[in-house]
């Protein structure tokens, strides 16, 4: 279903893009008239090859792309000047393209999901506006190309695979990342990205302050990783304005404790000092091991302003459920508001 509304136009999610032979006329047409939104959305497994009339769209504010091939146009050309926003999904980018058709421009809202043809391209200060960053199981992106982002406030960053270091030129680690991400307040991160940035390191606290992060969520996290249960608790320590943490546990295939984990867990020096501004925990996937309860008696014992501990997990059966808050109400509790919810 194709919309024409004043500068706007938008494909219907649900079709082919094979079921309409006359878009790149129409978006030929549109680049001549001031068209400020494009949304094309290719449901097909085909790739839509994207027409290099979009690069003529000098007034797009806003576009969103998915199952499209990105192709650059031969010779030097201005392109996405005005762009706020760019979301981009399953996109193949051809090695001809550039970073540099984003250099200078107004981008506030960065979104590449599962795009791939990236190992070429270079970020690195093409975008002094962008505000928010999600780079989400992406091929080829590197994170270091985005280190000049000072402005960003939100970012989303998951790996596709579990990798076990960086690629050539990536030297970020935890501390290096919120030095270049000073106001970044909203940050959700997989456990794959936060082993990388902790370099495999067990601090438990960052020597940088994470000042204006307020909500922190965790995705795939193992709680039989040291490297990640401890980091967990470094992110904490350093934000001292943090109000809500959530972890989605990874389900391990091996659901055995790791003793390493355990011993650290019941260690004082874990918690170097209460943590005075969280007041809430949320964990998915919470199977109630050893690790996790450990983790959650830290949390209700050194967070005296926390309000609310809630867990979620439909696959643990109601004795189970009844045995974990048996163990979880005994628990010291530093806040008298703190409430426990499964």
């Amino acid at each position: 279903m194709l919309r024409r509304r004043s500068d706007r136009l938008r494909l219907r999610s649900d079709v082919h893009m094979s079921q309409y032979p006359n878009i790149d006329p129409w978006i030929l047409y549109l680049s001549r008239n001031g068209l400020r939104e494009l949304t094309l959305k290719n449901s097909s497994r085909d790739l839509y090859a994207l027409p290099s009339y979009v690069f003529l769209c000098q007034q797009l504010t806003y576009l969103n792309l998915s199952n499209c091939i990105f192709k650059q146009p031969c010779g030097t050309i201005r392109s996405f000047q005005n762009l706020k926003v760019l979301i981009l999904t399953k996109v193949a980018f051809k090695p001809e393209v550039s970073a540099s058709v984003f250099a200078a421009s107004k981008l506030e809202r960065l979104i590449l999901e599962k795009c791939s043809g990236m190992d070429h391209l270079d970020f690195d200060g093409c975008l002094p506006s962008l505000r928010a960053l999600v780079l989400y199981k992406n091929h080829g992106i590197k994170l270091s190309c985005f280190m000049n982002c000072k402005s960003i406030v939100y970012a989303c960053l998951v790996l596709p695979v579990e990798v076990k270091s960086f690629g050539t030129g990536e030297r970020i680690n935890l501390a290096s990342l919120f030095e270049h991400w000073p106001l970044i307040s909203n940050l959700f991160v997989d456990g794959y990205h936060l082993k990388l940035l902790a370099a495999d390191s067990i601090t438990s606290a960052l020597p940088v302050k994470i000042n204006y992060l307020r909500d922190l969520t965790l995705f795939q996290i193992n709680f039989t990783d040291l490297v990640q249960v401890s980091n967990t608790l470094c992110l904490l320590h350093s934000s001292p304005r943090v109000h809500s943490l959530q972890i989605m546990m990874d389900v391990p295939t091996v659901t055995a404790d790791n003793n390493l984990v355990l011993q650290y867990l019941q260690e004082h020096s874990c918690m170097s000092k209460e943590i005075n501004s969280l007041r809430a925990l949320k964990m998915k996937n919470f199977q109630g091991s050893r690790a996790e309860m450990l983790f959650v008696k830290l949390i209700l014992a050194f967070c005296p302003a926390l309000e609310r501990v809630s867990f979620v997990d439909k696959k643990v059966e109601a004795s189970e459920v009844s045995n974990i808050l048996k163990e979880l109400v005994i628990f010291t509790r530093a806040s008298r508001k703190a409430q426990i919810i499964f």
